[in-house]
């Protein structure tokens, strides 16, 4: 186990055997992994909501959904590839792309989408 120092890494051999203390590291590995992930979701889902910078524009029966590419493309890539094909627009300052979606109703979009 290292430990930080000043900026120089510095190794605690005496530690490094103690079974208590490897538990210890490992249940705070897990604890900020959990904690990153939690985060990370209430911020893709906060700029969701916020609705700035979108790219994308989804049409589900009557209600307008307006999503992030990059977002989707990183989390659900097979879906967004399947229904906006393999070209995107470069351009979607100028020209948002809208996509129409008639097999999910607006609820089931929105929950998808979250």
């Amino acid at each position: 186990m290292a430990t930080w120092n000043g900026g120089i890494v510095q190794r605690v051999p005496h530690l490094e055997g103690t079974d208590g203390f490897q538990e210890r590291v490992k249940n705070e590995r897990q604890i900020l992994k959990e904690t990153l992930a939690q985060q990370l979701n209430q911020d893709l889902l906060g700029i969701l909501i916020d609705g700035s910078q979108t790219d994308v524009t989804f049409h589900v029966g009557a209600a307008v959904f307006r999503a992030h590419k990059a977002v989707l493309l990183a989390r659900v890539p097979e879906f967004f590839e399947r229904i906006s094909g393999k070209q995107l627009k470069q351009d979607t300052e100028k020209y948002p792309q809208v996509i129409n979606i008639e097999s999910f109703r607006p609820s089931q979009f929105k929950c998808f989408l979250q």
